[in-house]
């Protein structure tokens, strides 16, 4: 299947309806989507989902996320004796923290001369960040998958950028190179304050002493 990038997505009948309705049907359609977008990652598999961007399809996709990797995360609570608050942090966390990252993508590529709209880059990327989600958060297992996810999930995010947001290879791999050094660094000062609250303490205690 090849894509006119310099054209917008193939636009929808009028007859046609916006998007599944929110049903078994509809779930299991986005299930779908994910399966497809994380066996068969290329330009073409995210390609075919641009014209079935909507709204719906878009909650449905971020929902079921967020509730599978909010069970995921109580069952994980379980086990670290902290399950309310491993509930409420996946339930609320889940949603604010996508839709923050899709905004910092959204800004990255349209200086670089993105074209798209900020609803279907959305709901494309939803579609293989949702399932590497889920993975991450199966208790003990995730952990050990967490950073091959991750960097897959960039690979997927450098493919569903020309497509959505209608950039060539070269602005597509500028901007997730921009994100990978945003992850390093926020990785660099999450572990120089851990350590200095670390030291901090062992401070305090020891002037207790």
């Amino acid at each position: 299947m090849s894509y006119n990038y310099s054209a917008g997505p193939p636009p929808q009948s009028a007859g046609q309806p916006a998007g599944p309705a929110f049903s078994q049907a509809g779930l299991q359609d986005v299930v779908n989507s994910w399966i497809t977008s994380v066996t068969k990652p290329n330009v073409q598999t995210y390609a075919a989902e641009v014209p079935r961007a909507d709204q719906n399809r878009l909650i449905m996709s971020v929902g079921l996320a967020t509730v599978v990797s909010a069970v995921l995360g109580l069952l994980g609570g379980i086990l670290g004796h902290n399950m309310v608050g491993s509930f409420l942090t996946a339930l609320i966390g889940t949603p604010l923290g996508f839709f923050i990252g899709q905004g910092v993508i959204y800004l990255l590529a349209r200086a670089m001369g993105g074209t798209g709209s900020f609803m279907t880059q959305s709901y494309v990327m939803s579609t293989f960040w949702a399932p590497l989600l889920v993975l991450r958060s199966i208790p003990i297992v995730g952990s050990f998958i967490g950073i091959i996810a991750g960097l897959y999930s960039l690979y997927l995010t450098y493919l569903a950028l020309q497509p959505t947001q209608r950039l060539d290879s070269t602005k597509s791999l500028m901007v997730v190179g921009i994100l990978l050094a945003i992850g390093v660094v926020l990785a660099i000062c999450a572990f120089v304050f851990g350590m200095a609250a670390l030291l901090g303490l062992a401070a305090a205690s020891g002037g207790t002493q």
